[in-house]
């Protein structure tokens, strides 16, 4: 069983300059291996404008992207592990960008893990 997350509005490109080095903390301070792409071998894509990944191998499902623009996206994680990383950036997103927001079929407690992910770096 899993659920989606589901994202939409505007990160300009000095929103998202500050988001992306919180989201590479993220997935540093997060013990989940994450990739890019089906190869299992390609690290997550962080670049000025996108950030993109996924879990590896098992633990993967859908791709997680968001990017520095206009948006209106979603990524059913499945709850696996990288679930954590995709929450902590949403919630991190949502906090930067002014016309961002996030939603979740999950509730409060599935998102726990990626609440603590985030407030276990320094990023405010």
């Amino acid at each position: 069983m899993g659920y989606t997350h589901y994202w939409n509005g505007n990160i300009t490109p000095t929103e998202f300059n500050q988001l992306l080095p919180i989201a590479k903390a993220i997935i540093k301070e997060s013990d989940v291996p994450v990739q890019y792409g089906r190869d299992h071998t390609s690290p997550p894509r962080l670049s000025n404008d996108t950030i993109r990944l996924n879990g590896v191998g098992e633990d993967g499902h859908e791709t997680f992207m968001i990017v520095a623009d206009e948006q209106r996206e979603f990524c059913k994680t499945a709850e696996k592990p990288y679930d954590e990383i995709v929450v902590a950036i949403l919630i991190a997103a949502s906090e930067i960008a002014k016309d961002f927001e996030w939603r979740s079929d999950g509730n409060a407690s599935d998102h726990k893990r990626g609440k603590q992910l985030i407030a276990s770096i320094q990023w405010c």
